[in-house]
């Protein structure tokens, strides 16, 4: 995953399986290979602009608070982040279809840009954006 940069990736399966165990296990291993660490439990994630926002304030030490996805890839090509979104699902597969489209647009953002970066998320489902990727 490291030697590879790999950009993205999803640990996917039924409820109680060990996806949010094995991304702790996998971040506490490679976490000295990046400049942050970003973890946020999507169960208490309030939007998906929250989240946004807790992300860049913590990257640039509090000078950045507006939700931007272009910050964000600005300070993924900057400094080295991890960043582990857990329980995914909690708004890829809600009513809401606002969040849904923007979790998978962020996926796949996240996927398609150069950056030294790398996303892990948790999720029981494959999410739209991640399916359409994987023949890449």
């Amino acid at each position: 995953m490291l030697q590879d940069g790999c950009r993205l990736l999803g640990l996917f399966g039924m409820g109680g399986v060990g996806k949010t165990t094995l991304a702790t296990q996998l971040a506490k291993q490679i976490q000295d290979q990046f400049d942050y660490v970003f973890w946020r439990s999507v169960l208490t994630v309030l939007s998906f602009d929250e989240m946004i926002t807790d992300m860049l304030s913590f990257i640039s030490h509090h000078k950045e608070i507006k939700p931007d996805i272009n910050r964000v890839i600005h300070y993924l090509r900057a400094y080295r982040c991890l960043i582990i979104l857990d329980y995914l699902e909690t708004y890829l597969y809600a009513f809401n279809r606002k969040y849904d489209s923007q979790y998978n647009y962020f996926i796949q953002i996240i996927a398609e840009t150069n950056h030294q970066s790398c996303l892990i998320f948790t999720s029981r489902n494959q999410p739209t954006a991640f399916s359409l990727l994987k023949n890449w």
